[in-house]
């Protein structure tokens, strides 16, 4: 019975009906008659980036970027203010010049025409509708933005970049249920770039996804982990504290341990057992109701290999959960 909630819950939390909004940038834009936002550091001492906008006329958002470097790949974080009749996207790194080009009853495509002959090799958004939130009038958008390596970046970037989000056509600040089982949660691009060790990149595939149970009361709540989801990760633990605010942001920190799946047969250097700190985490609760729970932040920790040797790492924490 208990397997089959876990089905129904993961379906609820992956099936999610999203404006998916796909990003193919080639072009750098001004930033004339755009919402106007400001880096922040929200770690004293830390180089991670949380980009703000404190206000947007247009649909707001948020999102988590990944730049790729020949070190590794660097992760930020940023609001985003997306304005369809202007054809603008505000962010951490913000472009502008969308047509729309496609309308279907799924969603809907954006591109800057003139950015190359190729259609797809153009700058691209895509709007796909999303079924999370099922009692809001509007519909929110997952988004995930490609950036070519030719485009200009605030942080420097050899091979481009690319962006997962999400929008917030409307929030709360209570969610719609006390309680949730299976709640997933994914630890990905784990890397060194910020840290004086170096591990080849082949092995620092640290990482997968974890589930847990998800309780609440009043404006605060705790993620529980129980185990891996069946990828990569096996046995695992650890909690997550949430706290909602009026405004709709859900902060969250804790910690996890994990060990690999794989009983036998690992590859030399491979990770056997993981602890990680999650310092910051933010998001936010999506429709009026509480339907949905979305985001993104950093995990800093350390896993062992077959050897014995420890490997530090820095990686990027999605938290996503559906509340029907």
């Amino acid at each position: 019975m208990f397997e089959k909630r876990i089905q129904k819950s993961r379906l609820r939390a992956f099936n999610v009906k999203p404006y998916v909004l796909s990003i193919f940038l080639l072009t750098t834009a001004t930033n004339s008659a755009l919402a106007e936002g400001k880096v922040t550091h929200p770690l004293p001492g830390d180089p991670l980036i949380d980009f703000r906008i404190d206000n947007c006329d247009a649909t707001r958002g948020f999102a988590s970027i990944r730049y790729a470097t020949d070190k590794g790949p660097i992760v930020a974080l940023s609001d985003l203010c997306i304005d369809e009749e202007k054809g603008t996207i505000t962010s951490v790194e913000t472009r502008e010049g969308f047509t729309l080009v496609e309308k279907s009853r799924h969603g809907k495509t954006f591109e800057v025409i003139d950015s190359d002959e190729v259609q797809g090799l153009r700058t691209k958004v895509q709007l796909i509708e999303s079924e999370c939130v099922v009692d809001d009038p509007d519909d929110v958008f997952t988004t995930n933005h490609f950036f070519a390596s030719k485009d200009k970046f605030r942080i420097p970037s050899d091979y481009g970049a690319n962006m997962l989000g999400y929008t917030i056509p409307s929030f709360s600040n209570k969610p719609k249920k006390s309680a949730e089982e299976a709640v997933p949660m994914t630890l990905i691009y784990a890397s060194q770039t910020h840290l004086p060790q170096k591990t080849t990149e082949k092995l620092l595939g640290v990482g997968g996804q974890f589930r847990g149970q998800l309780s609440v009361s009043g404006n605060s709540g705790v993620f529980t982990i129980t185990e891996g989801a069946g990828v990569t990760v096996g046995d695992a633990g650890g909690t997550i504290k949430l706290k909602f605010r009026e405004n709709g942001e859900v902060m969250m920190s804790g910690q996890l341990t994990a060990k690999n799946q794989r009983l036998a047969g690992h590859e030399p250097g491979e990770w056997i057992t993981m602890t990680a700190e999650i310092p910051y985490m933010r998001g936010h609760l999506l429709g009026a109701e509480g339907d949905q729970i979305y985001g993104f932040g950093i995990a800093d920790g350390s896993f062992v290999d077959t050897e014995g040797h420890t490997h530090q790492f820095r990686a990027q924490v999605r938290f996503e959960t559906c509340l029907f």
